[in-house]
């Protein structure tokens, strides 16, 4: 028992001791972050997924990529993508189960507070 305790207190202040508090900071100007290819990140026919993000304008009216999975901006060549259009409504698109791209407007977003969006493919819809 003492021996278990033991091991498992070592292992919390190993852990507490190399947890680290991280977030990234993005000006709006030219940041991005690039993750190195995955197969566990794609989403392929009809596996189900959902895709959720905290967003926050700085201008109006200015297109920009938030999440791409493939090529950012380029429809053909993305798995999944979230994208702030300049007309200022926002575009979720996907490869669906045949392998065409769909791709779904939301509502605008015209003011700088944060807003919560989510795009969620079931598989068949």
């Amino acid at each position: 028992m003492k021996k278990t305790i033991l091991i498992l207190g070592l292992l919390l202040m190993v852990t507490m001791g190399f947890a680290q508090n991280y977030s990234l900071e993005f000006d709006g100007v030219d940041d991005y972050c690039e993750i190195p290819h995955s197969s566990e990140l794609s989403f392929v026919g009809e596996q189900q997924f959902t895709i959720e993000l905290f967003v926050k304008k700085t201008e109006i009216n200015r297109y920009g990529s938030l999440i791409a999975k493939g090529l950012a901006g380029d429809p053909e060549n993305s798995n999944y993508y979230f994208e702030f259009r300049s007309n200022n409504s926002v575009l979720f698109g996907w490869e669906n189960n045949n392998g065409s791209n769909q791709s779904i407007s939301g509502g605008e977003i015209l003011d700088f507070e944060w807003h919560h969006i989510a795009g969620c493919w079931s598989g068949q819809s």
